[in-house]
């Protein structure tokens, strides 16, 4: 059985127990019990965060949101953020992380506004994923700041159809779904031609893909 993004321990023992093999795609809280081919979301960020510090950014923001369905999402990709920051020692207020609230939107509006009406505000913004990178354009497109004039986006993910003339184009770590599917396909059939007794994990790189929605500006 493949499960993608879900996640039940019990189900997955009692499917093993029962000689079902369970392969778990893109949930990395269970990683350590069950075969996965997970999402390597730390360097993802990392390698996000310096591309924005590698532009001269240096004021950058952290917009969070909560997963409960995938809880380790935010705080792999936070530690990659925090990670780049630290080794070039950007400064990183608590005010610089910002939490998105897709039932309610005024909170996280008036911390942008709040942040963005001070003259020494970010410069750029660095997005849980690219769903709320676009949701997050939006509420920067209400408080009349532009992308990228104003302030830089990017974000993990590469899940919106950018092809779509209404999704802004942002920039982002792609995430190869179609080679994590093939991994999987390989791995389940390793399990069932072999079956090998060890826990395997497989984590996929992100690659950056420039849309334009980050520019370069003077450190």
């Amino acid at each position: 059985m493949f499960s993608i993004h879900f996640g039940k321990e019990s189900l997955f023992l009692h499917l093993e127990n029962r000689g079902i093999p369970v392969i778990v795609v893109m949930n990395n809280n269970y990683q350590s019990k069950f075969y996965s081919v997970c999402v390597d979301n730390f360097q993802g960020a990392y390698e996000g965060t310096s591309h924005l510090i590698n532009l001269g950014h240096r004021k950058i923001l952290f917009m969070d949101y909560h997963r409960q369905d995938l809880p380790l999402l935010s705080s792999d990709r936070f530690i990659g953020f925090k990670k780049a920051l630290d080794e070039k020692d950007i400064e990183f207020p608590d005010t610089y992380k910002v939490f998105y609230n897709p039932n309610s939107t005024d909170h996280c509006r008036n911390d942008l506004a709040g942040l963005f009406q001070q003259s020494d505000h970010p410069t750029a913004i660095f997005c849980l994923d690219d769903d709320i990178a676009g949701r997050t354009m939006q509420i920067l497109n209400q408080l009349g700041l532009k992308v990228p004039e104003d302030v830089s986006v990017m974000a993990p993910g590469d899940v919106l159809d950018y092809s779509m003339p209404y999704i802004p184009q942002i920039t982002t770590m792609h995430i190869d779904t179609n080679y994590m599917g093939r991994i999987a396909a390989q791995m389940m059939i390793n399990r069932l031609t072999h079956y090998p007794e060890e826990v395997h994990v497989l984590k996929v790189q992100q690659q950056l893909v420039e849309r334009g929605s980050c520019r370069e500006i003077s450190p």
